[in-house]
């Protein structure tokens, strides 16, 4: 999801924009794969999310603002 807005500014053509992008906005996990062993009480589980430690499994909300003239 993302949000901008743009401010024209008074010098010549130029311009400011206000940018806010927010990725997992719901907070929807993403499971792993599940165990594939066959045999056993743990057969078939998920335990882990997919992005465990390499990337956020939360929200993320980064913000920026661009200056052309």
């Amino acid at each position: 999801m993302s949000l901008f807005k743009n401010f024209k500014l008074p010098y010549r053509e130029a311009a400011f924009e206000l940018r806010a992008d927010a990725i997992n906005v719901m907070n929807t996990p993403s499971f792993g794969d599940p165990n594939n062993g066959i045999t056993g009480g743990g057969a078939g589980e998920i335990n882990s999310t997919r992005f465990s430690g390499l990337l956020p499994d939360g929200r993320v909300i980064q913000v920026a603002g661009r200056l052309t003239f």
